[in-house]
């Protein structure tokens, strides 16, 4: 999921590769509009883009890393694509005079980008070192990328970047006859509110157990409740030791993965 939303995100970022582009250009020859020559203005702006590029690039692999959602990935990139577009969108309502009369007529003032040179070749046309490097710095955005995403799933298998801690949140949801002990009494759900703590492993994922809800630290005397994977269910679930939901073993699994 998240190696196919990083090709899609680096395929549909436009900012880099037209910096690139310029930039490569502008290290063969000098650019001239009017006749005037423009160098200086056509450097800044690549550097800007190449700017908003990889601030885009950057989102883009925070949001991949942090989702494990088909659909959110792709909304995400979505959303990202639209808001680094958002220039575009801006001088086209320019354009339309929504702006204003002087900024509608500064922007539809029509001005030719120019090589001093008079030739017309593209990054691709030939292999200069500048058009090279300009390929390979694109190319090379796509590996970072996905060499850093694919580094933090494998060092997410070994216990780092998860967290080390839960806070559980009931609602006021009460059973009337629950089995503590093995004896029927009213069970209060929220009252297992508060934070939960890392503790070993279950069923090979992280096992958490209750806190002390005064201290936060970890209970002496008192038996608490846990968050575990269930395998069976492919859910995690809510339990106790000394508290079951129902005499039937099965019943009870599924109440208290609810």
């Amino acid at each position: 999921v998240g190696e196919g939303g990083m090709f899609v995100g680096v395929l549909m970022e436009e900012e880099i590769p037209q910096g690139l582009e310029l930039m490569a250009i502008s290290a063969k020859s000098f650019f001239v509009v009017d006749g005037i020559m423009v160098y200086k203005r056509v450097l800044f702006s690549s550097f800007l883009r190449l700017i908003v590029g990889y601030m885009f690039l950057m989102a883009m692999f925070v949001n991949i890393a942090q989702t494990d959602d088909v659909l959110s990935v792709f909304y995400d990139v979505l959303a990202l694509q639209f808001v680094e577009s958002i220039d575009d969108v801006a001088f086209n309502l320019a354009k339309r005079g929504f702006f204003g009369l002087a900024i509608m007529e500064a922007a539809q003032k029509e001005q030719s980008l120019g090589r001093a040179d008079g030739v017309t070749d593209s990054i691709a046309s030939n292999e200069s070192w500048a058009n090279r490097l300009a390929r390979g710095v694109y190319y090379l955005n796509a590996v970072v990328l996905l060499a850093g995403l694919v580094a933090i799933q494998l060092t997410q298998q070994g216990g780092r970047f998860r967290c080390n801690t839960l806070t559980a949140t009931f609602e006021e949801t009460i059973l009337e006859k629950a089995y503590v002990e093995g004896k029927p009494e009213l069970l209060i759900y929220s009252a297992f509110n508060g934070e939960y703590a890392e503790n070993g492993r279950f069923n090979g994922y992280p096992r958490y157990t209750e806190r002390n809800k005064n201290k936060g630290d970890p209970f002496k005397v008192t038996v608490g409740a846990e968050f575990v994977y269930c395998k069976t269910l492919n859910a995690w679930v809510f339990r106790h030791q000394n508290i079951r939901t129902s005499l039937k073993e099965e019943k009870e699994v599924r109440e208290n993965a609810r």
